[in-house]
C-alpha cells in the first residue's frame, strides 16, 4: 500500500512528506504527456522531480502503486470541479452537458492528466463506478426535471452513447476550436434525441473552454 498519503489532521499545512508525495505525483503527470506509463521509472521521476532517487522509496514501492495514487487523486479533482464549478447556478442537465468540454478542455492542455484519467475510469473498477454514479444520478435528475425525455430503461443506452461522445471529443483535442466539429455534433444529436432543452445545451457548447478550467 501506498505511504505518507493521508492529509494531516492536525494542520492543514503539508507536512514535508506530502509535499514530496506531490512532487512525484505531479512529475509522473508530467512526464505521461510524451511517455507511456510502462516507460516511466523511479528514476526518472525522481529526476523531473528534482530529487534523488532513493527519496522514491520512502514513499512508494514502486511506479505502479505512485501512479494508482495519481489517478485516484486525478480522478476526484475532476468529481470536484464537476460537482462545483457554477454550483449555485447549476442544473443537472448543464452538468451532464458541461463535464465533456471540461475534460476536452484539460486533455487539450495536459495530455499526461487525460492519460491518468481516462486509465482510472477505464481499469479501476472503483474510480469508475464513483464517476458513472454522479453521472447517472445527474441523468436521473435531468428526466424528473423535464430536462431530459428518455425513460429509465434508456438510462444506459445514453450512459454509452454519452461515453462515447466524450471519447470523439478528446480525440479532436488538437483542434484550435470544437466549434462546428463532428465530436461537438455528436454531443447535439445525444442530446436533441433526448428531449433535452438544446438553447441551454448550444449556450454550453458555445462558450470559451477557457471558462471550463478556470
Amino acid at each position: 500500500m501506498e505511504r505518507a498519503f493521508a492529509k494531516s489532521s492536525v494542520s492543514q499545512k503539508p507536512t514535508k512528506g506530502e509535499k514530496a508525495v506531490t512532487s512525484l505525483m505531479n512529475a509522473a503527470l508530467s512526464l505521461l504527456g510524451a511517455n507511456q506509463s510502462s516507460e516511466l521509472t523511479p528514476g526518472l521521476i525522481c529526476q523531473q522531480a528534482g530529487m534523488k532517487r532513493p527519496s522514491f522509496y520512502t514513499y512508494f514501492n514502486s511506479v505502479d502503486e505512485l501512479l494508482d495514487g495519481l489517478c485516484a487523486r486525478e480522478v476526484d479533482n475532476l468529481e470536484a470541479a464537476y460537482l462545483s464549478h457554477h454550483a449555485e447556478t447549476d442544473s443537472p442537465l448543464s452538468r451532464i452537458v458541461r463535464i465533456p468540454l471540461y475534460i476536452y478542455a484539460r486533455a487539450q492542455h495536459e495530455r499526461g492528466w487525460f492519460k491518468a484519467v481516462s486509465h482510472s475510469v477505464t481499469w479501476n473498477r472503483e474510480q469508475r463506478e464513483k464517476r458513472l454514479t454522479h453521472l447517472n444520478a445527474d441523468v436521473r435528475a435531468a428526466m424528473a426535471s423535464g430536462q431530459l425525455e428518455i425513460s429509465d430503461g434508456q438510462i444506459d443506452g445514453f450512459i454509452f452513447l454519452y461515453m462515447a461522445a466524450i471519447s470523439l471529443l478528446v480525440d479532436c483535442r488538437n483542434e484550435r476550436t470544437v466549434a462546428d466539429r463532428p465530436s461537438t455534433e455528436a454531443l447535439k444529436l445525444l442530446f436533441k434525441g433526448s428531449g433535452a432543452d438544446m438553447e441551454t445545451v448550444d449556450a454550453l457548447l458555445a462558450a470559451p473552454l477557457e471558462e471550463l478550467i478556470e
